[in-house]
């Protein structure tokens, strides 16, 4: 199995790291967030297309999309358009959509998510069960991934809800066909009461 790894975005301003939170609220309340998901897209698959020994034994780079990027009627043109400019291979890459960004506007990101899914692209649906009525959503979005909340899985090892609501969720996804990551595993006590679940563990992070 080869890497797997995902795109985070921080800012600098002033010597110091900015974490998503402190500007990415504003991008979205301007519109700039869109123009900021094309240029990530761009700049990743510019960097693998530079580094082809990263990409020859990379298995899947997750990049994070707003769902105000989705909206707009020729994102898909830009990303197949992208995508043969570079010549990297479709299945490499995952998108995550988290779960309330998915669900604001969820009868076009269904559509857009159906229509480049039938092109090969893979869709990852972040942060699930940190909305109301998850699984409900969960039917009706098509996704290859789901991605539990890492707020379920912090003291999964210590706390029997946390773990029985973990197990929930990777029993009804698995039922479903979708591969299951879980966050924030940070230590080996998380990563084997995960693997008490079933499945098959990958880095720590992925049971399919």
């Amino acid at each position: 199995m080869g890497a797997r790894f995902e795109i985070l975005v921080r800012m600098e301003h002033e010597g110091k790291i900015l974490p998503p939170g402190a500007f990415l609220p504003a991008a979205e309340r301007y519109n700039m967030i869109r123009l900021l998901d094309r240029w990530v897209v761009e700049e990743s698959l510019r960097w693998l297309t530079a580094h082809p020994d990263t990409l020859s034994k990379l298995e899947q780079v997750n990049i994070n999309l707003n769902s105000q990027t989705l909206e707009e009627t020729d994102f898909e043109d830009f990303l197949l358009e992208l995508f043969a400019a570079h010549a990297i291979p479709i299945e490499k890459i995952c998108f995550e959509i988290t779960e309330n960004s998915a669900i604001s506007n969820i009868g076009p990101t269904s559509v857009f998510l159906n229509r480049m899914q039938e092109k090969g692209f893979q869709f990852a649906l972040d942060d699930f069960g940190s909305g109301f009525s998850s699984y409900s959503y969960l039917r009706k979005l098509p996704v290859n991934t789901v991605k539990i909340d890492g707020s379920f899985i912090r003291n999964v090892d210590k706390d029997p809800v946390n773990f029985a609501m973990v197990k929930s969720i990777s029993q009804v996804a698995h039922t479903m066909g979708l591969s299951v990551v879980a966050e924030f595993v940070e230590n080996q006590q998380t990563m084997e009461k995960l693997k008490g679940i079933g499945g098959r563990l990958c880095a720590g992070l992925i049971y399919p």
